[in-house]
C-alpha cells in the first residue's frame, strides 16, 4: 500500500502491526510517515507521537541508531508548531552524530530557532550552514535575509551579493540588497539594486524605490 501511494490503506495496516509484539521502531515510524502523506493538517501531532513510539522503543543513552528519527521528529514538532521542542531534538541530533552534520543540519535548525526567537543560535547556525556551503544559494539568502532583520546589514549585504553572483535572476537577493545598502544611506546603490528585483518580478520594489528617492 505505502509504495503504490495508498497512505491511508498503508496507516491501517502499520498500526495494526504496531498492537502487536511484531510493532518496532521501523513500523512506528512507517505509521508516521504514511500518516503525514496523508497531508490532514490537522493530525500533526499525532505524526509527532508515533515518531515518539519509535523513538522510545530505544533505552536512554540513545545508539547513533536513533538519529534519523529525532532528525523526523524534529520536523514534525515544526510542522506541529512546536519549534522549541524542534531545537532539543536537533540538538540531539548533533549529539548522536558526535557533531559530524552538513550544511542542511544548520540551515534546518536556524529555522526552528528563528521560529522559537532565539535569535542568536539562528545566527550563528546560518553562518555555519553557509561557512559549510559556501555556493548555496538557498542558505546565503537565508543569511541575508536573517541579517537584515537583525540589523547585522554588512554580512547582509554581502551575502546578498553572492546570491546575485550565483544566480543573478533571484528578485530577492537584489530586494535585500538594495534595503540593506538604502539602510546604510547608500541611496543610489540602493535604486540600482531594487530597480533590478523591480525587473524580475519583485513586488515589493517600486514602493521601496520611493523609499530611498
Amino acid at each position: 500500500h505505502f509504495a503504490l501511494g495508498q497512505y491511508p490503506e498503508a496507516y491501517a495496516a502499520y498500526q495494526q502491526v504496531n498492537q502487536t509484539n511484531l510493532a518496532t521502531a521501523a513500523t512506528w515510524y512507517a505509521a508516521a510517515q504514511a500518516l503525514r502523506l496523508m497531508g490532514d493538517t490537522t493530525r500533526t501531532a499525532e505524526v509527532v507521537t508515533l515518531i515518539d513510539r519509535a523513538v522510545n522503543t530505544y533505552a536512554r543513552p540513545y545508539p547513533r541508531e536513533v538519529a534519523p528519527y529525532i532528525w523526523q521528529r524534529a520536523q514534525a514538532l515544526m510542522d506541529d508548531g512546536r519549534p522549541r521542542e524542534a531545537v532539543i531534538d536537533y540538538n540531539e541530533y548533533h549529539t548522536l552524530l558526535a557533531g559530524q552534520v552538513n550544511g542542511l543540519f544548520y540551515y534546518q535548525r536556524e529555522q526552528a530557532a528563528i521560529a522559537a526567537r532565539m535569535n542568536q543560535l539562528a545566527v550563528d547556525d546560518i553562518r555555519r550552514a553557509v561557512e559549510l556551503s559556501p555556493d548555496n544559494a538557498d542558505f546565503l539568502i537565508e543569511q541575508a535575509s536573517v541579517c537584515a532583520r537583525f540589523n547585522l546589514l554588512d554580512e547582509a549585504i554581502q551575502a546578498a551579493r553572492r546570491v546575485t553572483e550565483l544566480q543573478p535572476d533571484f528578485a530577492d537577493a537584489h530586494r535585500i540588497l538594495g534595503v540593506c545598502l538604502g539602510e546604510q544611506g547608500k541611496k543610489a546603490e540602493a535604486r540600482t539594486a531594487l530597480q533590478h528585483a523591480k525587473e524580475l518580478g519583485d513586488q515589493q520594489a517600486e514602493a521601496l524605490i520611493k523609499r530611498y528617492e
